[in-house]
């Protein structure tokens, strides 16, 4: 099981941003759209070839709108909190 993702990863230049977050002042503005896709864009400038996340308090959907896939399977650090997801894209 472990084998794959672990191959996947190990193949890649991947990118792990960490503590996205929009504040609830913007949110339904745009605002985490357009981050993201900079994001992305600038991930694969810089040659990039993944990028991997830890979608917390309910994110996940977000994060999927964008390409990111659930790695349901891969157990996280409980510090992540109840939920949290290991998210993945191949961009």
């Amino acid at each position: 099981m472990f084998k794959n993702i672990l191959g996947s990863i190990l193949l890649s230049i991947v990118a792990f941003p960490y503590d996205v977050a929009i504040s609830s002042k913007v949110r339904g503005k745009g605002v985490g759209t357009f981050m993201v896709n900079t994001l992305l864009l600038n991930a694969h400038r810089l040659g990039f070839t993944q990028i991997n996340l830890v979608a917390v308090q309910g994110a996940s959907r977000f994060w999927s709108r964008f390409g990111f896939e659930a790695k349901n399977e891969v157990p996280l650090c409980s510090r992540y909190g109840v939920g949290a997801v290991l998210m993945c894209a191949k961009i």
